[in-house]
């Protein structure tokens, strides 16, 4: 039975270390996956010119934490472009729409780039942060652009989210009971407690080597003397009955 119990200990200990390596695991994976879920907006296609038009695609998250940055991007495609031919992208502004129609502007791009035969796609990442005194906004993409056979400078604005109402940020409804200079945000203090749950695990199974065996014995032990108290209760009740009776005939006799 001892070294059943053991066994039981080892298999326990086994999977203990094996769940806290899956959690460890598991949290920046789920991290990751929640930085990645992201919406599209609809695809934009501008014409500058009967041979020159080009497409525009955002993708961001639909929900924003406060104060958390937010990766966003800017795909620019261009296909079947002519050989000669290119389009070159002069300006791109990001700005945030609030509901009651005013402005903040976010981000600028004036960098030139150009789609042409050869290269027919261009990204641009930029992290955002959530608007302070707003709930609800929206982004206007706004592109100059010109091209080989239109050098004249065209504004073309795309939207994100598009065909979705609005960008919703997230804000805490209460402050945090610690918010000091330093202190961990809760992502990583959850990663440390992981750690500190797992290096206390390693610490008592010693103790847990020595206390299960000891305690499945002590529980051997009471079970026993349990089981021999129930198997004589009749006796000792006819015992004791015995014993009044006994009392009861040597006060009669004293009387």
């Amino acid at each position: 039975m001892e070294k059943r119990a053991k066994m039981k200990l080892k298999k326990l200990t086994l999977n203990l270390i094996l769940i806290t390596i899956l959690a460890l695991t598991i949290l920046p994976i789920n991290q990751v996956k929640g930085q990645e879920s992201v919406y599209t907006s609809p695809t934009y296609r501008f014409e500058i010119d009967e041979n020159s038009n080009f497409t525009v695609v955002s993708r961001a998250p639909l929900s924003w934490e406060e104060n958390v940055g937010v990766n966003f991007s800017i795909t620019f495609g261009a296909a079947n472009i002519q050989s000669g031919y290119n389009i070159s992208i002069t300006y791109v502004d990001i700005t945030y729409v609030y509901p009651d129609n005013e402005t903040e502007a976010r981000y600028l791009h004036a960098e030139d780039f150009v789609l042409n035969e050869t290269i027919q796609a261009y990204n641009i990442n930029t992290t955002l942060i959530a608007p302070a005194d707003y709930n609800l906004f929206n982004i206007s993409i706004e592109i100059i652009a010109k091209s080989s056979s239109h050098p004249l400078d065209s504004l073309f604005i795309a939207q994100f989210p598009g065909d979705k109402s609005y960008i919703q940020v997230e804000r805490g409804d209460a402050n945090p009971i610690i918010n000091l200079p330093g202190f961990p945000d809760p992502q990583t203090f959850v990663r440390w407690i992981i750690i500190f749950v797992f290096i206390f695990l390693v610490m008592i199974t010693p103790a847990l080597f020595i206390g299960i065996p000891k305690t499945v014995e002590l529980s051997k032990i009471a079970y026993k003397k349990t089981k021999e108290a129930i198997a004589n209760a009749p006796q000792k009740r006819e015992e004791r009955r015995l014993k009044k009776l006994q009392k009861k005939a040597k006060k009669e006799e004293e009387n």
